[in-house]
């Protein structure tokens, strides 16, 4: 494959350096470094506020968090096609399709992710018994707790996945609505355990 196309094969000027390449592989690295990071220190800030509340409470969380993984799922995977469509057609200087992309795939994005919101509202807690054992059957009501209050926001969230990755959109664009979204779902969830589920959480692990 590397015989046949040329643009793979590695040449000595490659390996030289060009301060604009570093510049402009600079300018879209951070951006997403930062959004890793503040993803890391918020699941790292909600988990410490969860661990607080005693064993119950974790489990209703984990049990709460694999179903709202398992639902979003379809908005994850329309963001992965959407990164790579914009990446090709901002190569191939078609930004008319990018915006087309990104209005339908917004669309598409809400759409199911609303869809998602119905089902974990009304059919989230036999989803959750499958995650939840027998002996910790006192978590399901805190799990539901939790899913019924975040489902609202499965639409909104839909506005996070369809917007494409730093390497194919601006990078200021990025870094606002990647972590305004961010932000919000983990002040979203730390705030709804501390005030709603704390009085549910002390009861459990005091009986």
């Amino acid at each position: 494959m590397i015989k046949k196309f040329d643009i793979l094969t590695l040449k000595k000027e490659h390996f030289k350096y060009d301060p604009m390449l570093v510049k402009e592989l600079m300018y879209v690295s951070l951006p997403m470094a930062l959004q890793y990071a503040i993803t890391a220190i918020g699941v790292m800030i909600l988990q410490v506020a969860v661990n607080s509340f005693g064993s119950t409470t974790v489990a209703a969380f984990t049990a709460a968090t694999k179903v709202e993984q398992l639902v979003v799922q379809p908005g994850i995977a329309i963001g992965m096609t959407m990164a790579t469509y914009a990446a090709q057609n901002l190569g191939a200087r078609r930004i008319d399709r990018v915006r087309q992309g990104v209005r339908q795939s917004t669309w598409i994005t809400i759409l199911t992710n609303a869809l998602s919101s119905v089902i974990v509202i009304f059919l989230g807690s036999y989803i959750v018994q499958l995650f939840i054992p027998a002996e910790n059957v006192e978590a399901l009501p805190i799990s539901m707790e939790y899913l019924k209050i975040t489902a609202i926001f499965y639409p909104v969230l839909g506005l996070l996945f369809s917007t494409p990755s730093p390497p194919s959109t601006h990078c200021q664009f990025h870094l606002f609505v990647k972590k305004n979204p961010l932000l919000l779902n983990r002040m979203r969830d730390f705030f709804h355990f501390n005030l709603t589920l704390l009085p549910d959480a002390q009861t459990v692990v005091l009986e």
